[in-house]
């Protein structure tokens, strides 16, 4: 049984609330992390999880996992990690709410609420198997072909597609300010080492994810050998 099939007024609770905030302020005020985007993080929660009950708590938190951006959008902030964690701590305690008195522990509703508020964060040693799992689904959600499409809706105008003249080797290229769509892509790419801050840890996410990393690849070099089969590389100074 699936996290909403279990939980029906805790997703539509959830779903609810991600309606009004676009309705209110656009779709696009997400930054795509809509609704459907929490809904695949509980599923794949629910897949890669180590055992059923870190499942069921892991498919809970996927789908609660949109409240700083929903709160982001509300409050006018640059970005999520700006708002306040309890605030974020009780729009899930109302979401949980929704289910009936007693559903949800004390203690799971503390570890649900914890894996969501970390789970931004980098790889620690102490996370817990929830956040453990959160994380790595929101990863391979985040790797999925559709994301491609969702780098370009994201930044829109703000950045060029491709780089011309540096292609992925701008040295001024940050996470930040990747100043490309491309140069969004690779990034990723440190989610397939094992250990460090943030690569996958849990043995099926791994699996799972090495198709994506391999349309990824092969996407980027595509894209970049066709830009040079043109004869646009290397891409001249026309300042000088």
């Amino acid at each position: 049984m699936k996290t909403w099939e279990r939980y029906p007024n805790l997703a539509r609770a959830v779903k609810k609330k991600h309606d009004e905030v676009g309705q209110e302020f656009g779709v696009q005020a997400f930054h795509c992390h809509d609704f459907f985007h929490a809904f695949r993080v509980s599923n794949w929660a629910e897949r890669i999880a180590p055992d059923p009950e870190t499942a069921r708590k892991a498919g809970v938190a996927g789908l609660l996992h949109n409240d700083d951006r929903i709160m982001q959008v509300e409050e006018g902030l640059g970005f999520a990690d700006k708002v306040r964690l309890d605030y974020r701590a009780d729009m899930m305690n109302d979401w949980l709410d929704a289910e009936p008195a007693g559903t949800f522990l004390p203690e799971e509703r503390a570890e649900i609420i914890d894996a969501v508020l970390k789970h931004s964060n980098r790889n620690g040693a102490d996370d817990s198997l929830v956040l453990i799992t959160l994380m790595d689904a929101d990863r391979l959600v985040n790797l999925e072909a559709d994301c491609i499409i969702r780098n370009g809706q994201y930044f829109g105008n703000a950045l060029q597609v491709v780089d011309p003249v540096h292609l992925l080797d701008d040295p001024k290229a940050n996470f930040r300010d990747p100043r490309s769509i491309l140069r969004t892509m690779p990034e990723r790419f440190d989610w397939e080492k094992e250990g460090g801050f943030v690569g996958l840890r849990l043995p099926k996410a791994r699996e799972f994810a090495k198709r994506r990393f391999a349309f990824w690849l092969l996407f980027i070099e595509e894209t970049i050998e066709q830009i040079k089969e043109s004869g646009a590389v290397p891409f001249p100074d026309f300042e000088s």
